[in-house]
């Protein structure tokens, strides 16, 4: 990952399950990454040629503030996650 263009940056996670790799990626570089990883990889694995798969991903919006007066929660109502209300 270090040496291919168009990868900000990646980390390695879940070894003890067989593992995954995890990227921030420029979306104008994914083919080139895409191709790069197939080829690679299999260089360095070919027994594992059909065993693994590669996805690409997009974020959402994520959270954000916003104006409570707006909000279509009326009565000075929060309603969490689980359910119950909690008055504010």
């Amino acid at each position: 990952m270090t040496h291919t263009d168009g990868i900000y940056g990646g980390r390695f996670s879940g070894a003890g399950f067989k593992g995954s790799c995890m990227a921030l990626i420029d979306p104008a570089y994914e083919s080139e990454i895409l191709e790069k990883v197939w080829h690679e990889y299999l260089a360095a694995f070919p027994d594992l040629k059909g065993k693994y798969s590669v996805h690409i991903c997009h974020t959402a919006d994520g959270a954000r503030l916003t104006n409570i007066s707006s909000s279509p929660i009326t009565n000075s109502h929060i309603i969490l996650k689980n359910g119950r209300n909690k008055t504010v």
